[in-house]
C-alpha cells in the first residue's frame, strides 16, 4: 500500500480540498498520514475537525515512507509560507524525487522552498488579488492559468473546485514513477 503525507494548517485549512484528496486516495488504496504543527484537532475554514496523525517533526523523520507530499490550501496555509521545517520537508522530498503537490494557496509554499524554479505551476488567484501568482512567478515558477498543472514530479492546482482532479493526477504521477 502506498503512503502519502498530507499537510494541513492547524487552523483554517480548506475543508473541501482535504476531504476530496482523502476520498480519492482511499478509493485507490493509498494510506494517508495527516500532519500539522500540532497533534490536537485541526479546524478547517468550514469547521471540519481533523486529528493529525503526526506533527511536522515526525513527518520529517519519516519522509522516506511517503510516495507523495501533499499540501492543502486555505487561508491557514499561510502559516507554512515561511515555516522552516515545512520548507525543509518540501526541499528534501524534491531532492528525493518524490511527488510534491500543492493546491489553492499552498503552491506559494513550494515557491518559497525553491522547488518551482523553472517549473510550470498554477495557484489560487481571483479578479481582486493575483498576489499569489506574483509570488510564485518571482520565485521562478512558469505560471500557467489552468486548474491543475503537472510538471515532472510537481502537481499544483488552483482551488477547491479542482481538488478531485488534483488528487487523481497525484496518483497518476506517483504511478508513473513506479
Amino acid at each position: 500500500m502506498k503512503r502519502v503525507l498530507v499537510i494541513i494548517a492547524h487552523e483554517g485549512f480548506q475543508d473541501s480540498e482535504y476531504l476530496a484528496v482523502q476520498d480519492v486516495m482511499k478509493k485507490h488504496n493509498y494510506k494517508i498520514d495527516t500532519a500539522s504543527t500540532q497533534l490536537s484537532f485541526a479546524t478547517g475554514m468550514s469547521g471540519t475537525k481533523v486529528k493529525p496523525d503526526i506533527d511536522l517533526e515526525e513527518a520529517m523523520l519519516n519522509l522516506h515512507n511517503y510516495s507523495a507530499i501533499i499540501l492543502i490550501g486555505g487561508k491557514g496555509a499561510k502559516v507554512y509560507f515561511k515555516n522552516e521545517l515545512c520548507l525543509e520537508i518540501i526541499k528534501d522530498a524534491n531532492n528525493s524525487n518524490k511527488v510534491i503537490a500543492a493546491i489553492c494557496t499552498a503552491p506559494v509554499i513550494l515557491a518559497n522552498a525553491g522547488v518551482l524554479d523553472g517549473v510550470k505551476a498554477t495557484v489560487y488567484s481571483n479578479m481582486l488579488n493575483n498576489s499569489y501568482v506574483d509570488i510564485i512567478k518571482v520565485k521562478g515558477a512558469r505560471y500557467v492559468s489552468q486548474n491543475v498543472v503537472v510538471d515532472r514530479n510537481i502537481v499544483t492546482a488552483s482551488g477547491p473546485n479542482t481538488a478531485k482532479k488534483f488528487a487523481e493526477l497525484i496518483i497518476a504521477t506517483v504511478e508513473k514513477k513506479v
